[in-house]
């Protein structure tokens, strides 16, 4: 309890740290070798300040992508290359390759501060702790499909079973009921659940089996009709590179869809295993 203490009391001044500085322009969504800016090694998922400069050795290529313009940009090293307001340019060695991942507009005018700091939140990940019965996800959020949603919660010691009670939250309806074993602190919500966008919906996770049982409760909102179809034209493809996931995902946090993003985290994570960024990024708080 105490590692989650100090970090919860800390968060904020975190963020406010954060808010303070002005956004990146851009962020690192793959690197293959080692890249540097300044003395500083830096990995995927690094995020790029303007007029910063990256350094990349060796062999190794970097792929860049802007928030306001979303472009991949790929450099091999070795070489130098200036972060632009815009877009990327080499000091030293090869011209760069562009694609496109996205809407000419994807963020209007890059980065707000709102956005910044769920970024930033949604980095800081949870390690060494013991967090008290609660639920995970989704909770306090907006999710975009209503199809294939997981709940999850923190285990309670000792319990033997988990009974979750999902409700329409207008009409406390219960639209879906089940116990899971002890051993699991994850349910998948069946087609039958029919979950309807633009609706609101409680549940309720109680820990049964102990002297004393334990509850705990979330809530969430589909999103409604037209801001799926917009997300869904973002969407990369199943088959796209790993470069325009990763941007993707890192979008559904900037947008406030912690749940999804963690999802496609959670995806990546288990395809790229090696890859520590996306690891990590997969147990953030959120």
């Amino acid at each position: 309890m105490k590692n989650r203490s100090v970090l919860v009391a800390a968060l904020p001044a975190i963020l406010f740290s954060a808010s303070i500085l002005a956004a990146p322009v851009a962020m690192i969504t793959d690197l293959k070798g080692s890249a540097f800016v300044g003395n500083q090694k830096v990995s995927m998922l690094k995020y790029l300040d303007a007029k910063s400069e990256l350094r990349l050795e060796g062999q190794s290529s970097v792929v860049i992508t802007y928030f306001a313009n979303p472009v991949q940009h790929t450099f091999t090293g070795p070489s130098k290359i200036m972060v632009g307001d815009t877009a990327p340019s080499a000091i030293e060695g090869a011209s760069g390759d562009t694609k496109r991942v996205g809407p000419n507009t994807t963020i209007q005018g890059g980065l707000s501060g709102d956005q910044w700091r769920r970024l930033q939140q949604a980095a800081v990940v949870m390690r060494d702790v013991k967090p008290r019965f609660d639920v995970i996800a989704p909770n306090n959020t907006s999710i975009l499909s209503a199809n294939d949603v997981e709940l999850s919660w923190t285990p309670m010691d000792g319990a033997k079973s988990y009974r979750v009670v999902v409700y329409d939250d207008a009409t406390s309806k219960i639209i879906h009921e089940a116990t899971v074993s002890g051993g699991v602190t994850t349910a998948e919500l069946p087609a039958s659940a029919d979950l309807q966008t633009g609706k609101k919906y409680r549940w309720k996770v109680d820990a049964l089996g102990i002297s004393k049982p334990s509850g705990a409760f979330g809530i969430f909102t589909v999103a409604d009709q037209p801001t799926v179809g917009k997300m869904n034209t973002i969407r990369p493809t199943d088959t796209a590179d790993r470069p325009a996931r990763v941007f993707y995902a890192t979008l559904l946090e900037i947008e406030g869809y912690s749940y999804d993003a963690k999802q496609e985290w959670k995806r990546l994570a288990k395809q790229f295993p090696n890859e520590e960024a996306l690891v990590q990024r997969s147990t953030s708080i959120k």
